[in-house]
């Protein structure tokens, strides 16, 4: 009886509970829901300082932003086939630095950490790759700061723009992606 009872509560208790999706794969590399959540937060936080760490990402922002992280792993990928671009310890370390005084103190900095289930090793692994896409770009395409690359085009680098532009998209036409279609299912782009 005691058996019968037990197979009738697990019958009725849902088969499991949704921890996380994949929002995209670029090549063999799946950018989850929380990963993005996550490499989007710094992306703004870079920008509009830690009042960004809170603020709502969805429709065009969403978009733009999934739109760049793509391209974060596509030039990542690119750069580790190529080779040739390192980062030196203390340069990632500044960096790292850099992007923690970004907030008003470092309890808030920790918070953030927290919410978004961020190891030091993973911020410091999002850098690395941010760094040496960044380094990447401008000795590729000969654009000046990071500021520049991140903020858009100036008028004096807008020929570097358009090749920037051009070369990201033929990444996108040679890569194998997939990104969450609106029911979830992964569609090849």
């Amino acid at each position: 009886m005691k058996a019968l009872a037990f197979i009738c509560f697990f019958l009725t208790v849902p088969p499991g509970v949704l921890i996380d999706r994949a929002l995209a794969v670029v090549g063999k590399e799946v950018i989850t829901q929380s990963e993005f959540y996550a490499q989007a937060r710094i992306a703004l936080i870079w920008q509009k300082g830690d009042a960004a760490a809170h603020a709502p990402i969805e429709g065009e922002l969403f978009d733009s932003l999934l739109d760049y992280i793509i391209n974060q792993y596509l030039v990542a990928a690119e750069v580790r086939r190529l080779g040739g671009v390192s980062i030196p310890e203390e340069k990632l370390v500044e960096r790292t630095n850099e992007f923690s005084r970004l907030f008003r103190n470092r309890n808030v900095y920790r918070a953030f950490l927290r919410r978004y289930h961020l190891a030091e090793e993973d911020l410091l692994h999002i850098m690395r790759r941010r760094l040496r896409n960044e380094m990447f770009i401008r000795q590729r395409f000969k654009l000046g700061s990071r500021n520049n690359i991140e903020a858009g085009l100036e008028s004096s680098n807008a020929s570097a723009e358009k090749e920037l532009q051009d070369w990201l998209r033929s990444l996108r036409d040679r890569s194998v992606l997939r990104i969450a279609a609106f029911d979830g299912q992964l569609e090849l782009q």
